[in-house]
C-alpha cells in the first residue's frame, strides 16, 4: 500500500496503519515530512512516468491518495499511474472549506495587483510551490503581510 501524504489526515491513517499493515509513505516536501511526523517518509516529487515506476518496482497493489486538496496534478498523475499499472486507486477527500468571503486569484502577479490598493496588513495563503515566487508587480509580496504557507 502506498500512502499519498501531505495532509493531518494522512498522518492519522499512518498512526492508525502503523504495525498492522505493510505501507509506504511519500510527501513532496521536508515540510510535509515534519507534518506527518513519520520518520521511513520518503521525500520527493513524482511526475506519472516516476510513479508509474514507484508502483511497479515496489509492488503496490493500492494507492491512498491524501495529498493536498489544491495538489491536482499530484492527484492526476496518481490516477493515471494507478490505471496503467492496474494498481487500486482511493482519494481521500475532506469537506471543502467555506470560502465565500474570502479573495481567490489566479497567479502571483493577480495578488500582487490586488493587494497593491490594500491598506493594512492582509493574511494570504498559498502553496509552497508558489512562496517564494516574485512578481512583476511587486519585488515581494510577503512585504504585504503574513502569509500562510499549506
Amino acid at each position: 500500500m502506498w500512502i499519498i501524504g501531505g495532509t493531518i489526515e494522512a498522518r492519522s491513517l499512518i498512526n492508525d496503519l502503523e504495525g498492522k499493515r505493510d505501507f509506504v509513505v511519500t510527501v513532496a516536501t521536508y515540510s510535509g515530512a515534519e507534518m506527518l511526523e513519520y520518520e521511513n517518509a520518503i521525500i520527493g516529487r513524482m511526475d506519472q512516468q516516476a510513479m508509474v515506476q514507484f508502483i511497479r518496482e515496489r509492488g503496490i497493489h493500492t494507492v491512498i491518495d491524501m495529498s493536498h486538496p489544491y495538489a491536482l496534478e499530484v492527484t492526476h498523475n496518481a490516477k493515471t499511474a494507478c490505471v496503467e499499472t492496474n494498481a487500486e486507486y482511493i482519494r481521500y477527500s475532506r469537506r471543502a472549506a467555506d470560502t465565500k468571503d474570502c479573495v481567490n486569484v489566479d497567479s502571483v502577479d493577480a495578488c500582487a495587483e490586488f493587494l497593491i490598493d490594500i491598506k493594512g496588513c492582509v493574511f494570504f495563503t498559498t502553496g509552497i510551490k508558489f512562496s517564494a515566487k516574485k512578481s512583476a508587480k511587486s519585488a515581494d509580496i510577503t512585504a504585504f503581510g503574513f502569509p500562510r504557507i499549506f
